[in-house]
């Protein structure tokens, strides 16, 4: 649903020839001259509504990641010694994507970079405690 709203309020971008320079960065990765609205890539459309709707982007992140550590459970309930891998890769990546939002010029860039280095945050800390107490429970049953 937040995903859904995030492309409506981003799809704003067609009608603003003015800001396609700045917040078009996935047509320009691939390459993609634009010169109408209809060239615009679907995923340009959540970077506009970040910079100035961050409401729904900021929700859709949050459902994205609470989605990716509820599947790292189920899939790794069993396989305890790989969820510290899993939550910390999760984090790492969490990090990485925030800092290209370093410095960013607008308020929902701020807010998104600043829910990236959280969540990444949050999952090393427990990527690392889970590690820890997977071990020592281990070597007490032995």
């Amino acid at each position: 649903m937040s995903a859904a709203i995030a492309l409506y309020e981003g799809s704003a971008l067609v009608n603003k020839p003015w800001e396609w320079r700045y917040s078009t960065p996935f047509s320009k990765f691939f390459g993609i001259e634009i010169q109408q609205g209809s060239d615009i890539l679907l995923l340009d459309y959540f970077v506009y509504a970040l910079k100035f709707q961050p409401l729904f982007p900021l929700i859709m992140v949050l459902c994205v990641i609470y989605a990716l550590i509820l599947l790292g459970f189920i899939l790794f309930k069993n396989i305890s010694h790989v969820i510290p891998i899993y939550f910390g890769s999760l984090g790492l990546i969490a990090i990485v994507f925030s800092l290209f939002l370093l410095g960013a010029s607008t308020t929902g860039g701020n807010y998104m970079f600043y829910l990236l280095v959280t969540a990444g945050v949050l999952l090393l800390v427990f990527a690392l405690y889970s590690r820890f107490t997977n071990r020592n429970s281990v070597k007490e049953s032995t």
